[in-house]
């Protein structure tokens, strides 16, 4: 008896290091994920001198790649929430644009998110990763 029950608790004690093993290998692809899709889109707005009118080649050019990467943000309300709350605009496939600075020279802050919900426990969590373009001048 003893060795059975011993036998059973190694093998819960695997499974448990085998969850927590592969839930953080499946947030970190993720973050790997939303940090690309985040640089892609600075390099975009920095390079077709993003303007922030409605016309601009620059956000066809961000629909175009952000068609093309595998980032799918979800359907998370937390998202569009936290994006209305820093003053940006969501685009369709989940990347938030603020705007920042005055008129002559502006720069532009692109969130990304990463959406882990678990609807068992009731949990929906966002991770917003951000970073700013260069100064572009108009």
């Amino acid at each position: 008896m003893r060795e059975s029950f011993g036998g059973a608790f190694m093998i819960k004690l695997a499974l448990i290091f085998i969850i927590i093993y592969v839930s953080f290998m499946a947030v970190a692809i993720n973050y790997a994920k939303a940090f690309r899709v985040k640089n892609g889109v600075i390099n975009i707005l920095e390079q077709y001198q993003y303007s922030g009118v409605a016309n601009d080649p620059a956000l066809e050019q961000m629909h175009t790649y952000l068609d093309s990467v595998p980032y799918h943000y979800g359907n998370n309300v937390n998202i569009s929430n936290h994006c209305s709350n820093q003053g940006g605009m969501l685009t369709e496939n989940g990347a938030c644009i603020v705007t920042k600075g005055s008129e002559g020279s502006r720069y532009y802050r692109v969130i990304t998110y990463i959406s882990i919900d678990f609807p068992f426990f009731q949990l929906h969590m966002i991770i917003p990763i951000s970073g700013e373009t260069k100064i572009i001048s108009t």
